[in-house]
């Protein structure tokens, strides 16, 4: 049994006739799981029309009757399909990516590490798609994508770059220029080779995914 299905089996004996519902610091008693998966996993349940939820603060979660007999496809399947090792040896380092994908409010930034050729921007496209076929995001968000590398040694060009600049702003700024954070606005940055910025200009470049 897995370890969401074994969550499922549990809320179900304790939240059976439970009219005020639960919420994701109930269910910690549950699973030595951390919070964040715990949201993960009760979010995939409401997917899969186990549960029902509804977005107060914190989000409170009901059982939905009855559950469906056969255990339907869970909606990132198809999605990562074509990822090596997402069932495997990839399948912890996914489900903490997914976690930070769906946290309220806006998901966490994520960081993917590991050498070069791994495939860190096939994943971040991955996650883009799942973000988006889920709900997460817009479907029309975009997946904006920078190398930090071209700009490591530019910190100037790399603040007008993120932000944006009004015409005037400085010597052949003869026109206003949208910053790739704007551009971003609602879906996913990946910023790659972000290791070569200086600790500066990573601070001011916080976003949804960062690559080393």
């Amino acid at each position: 049994m897995s370890t969401k299905d074994d969550l499922y089996r549990q809320i179900s004996a304790c939240y059976h006739h439970e009219s005020e519902g639960f919420t994701t610091q109930d269910c910690e008693r549950f699973t030595s799981a951390s919070r964040s998966v715990i949201s993960l996993y009760l979010n995939q349940l409401c997917d899969e029309g186990f549960l029902r939820k509804e977005n107060t603060r914190p989000v409170r979660f009901w059982l939905s009757e009855p559950r469906p007999t056969a255990a339907p496809q869970r909606p990132e399947q198809d999605v990562f399909r074509a990822l090596i090792g997402a069932t495997g040896s990839l399948k912890s380092a996914l489900e903490l990516c997914l976690a930070a994908v769906n946290y309220p409010d806006g998901g966490l930034p994520i960081l993917v590490t590991g050498a070069s050729g791994v495939g860190k921007s096939y994943l971040a496209t991955l996650l883009h798609r799942y973000a988006g076929e889920n709900g997460v995001i817009p479907r029309s968000a975009r997946l904006v994508e920078l190398n930090c590398a071209d700009y490591a040694n530019n910190p100037e060009l790399l603040s007008s770059t993120l932000f944006g600049y009004v015409k005037g702003a400085f010597t052949g700024a003869d026109k206003e220029k949208t910053g790739l954070l704007d551009e971003a606005d609602g879906g996913f940055f990946f910023l790659d080779e972000v290791h070569r910025l200086s600790a500066e200009n990573q601070e001011c470049s916080g976003t949804r995914i960062l690559a080393t």
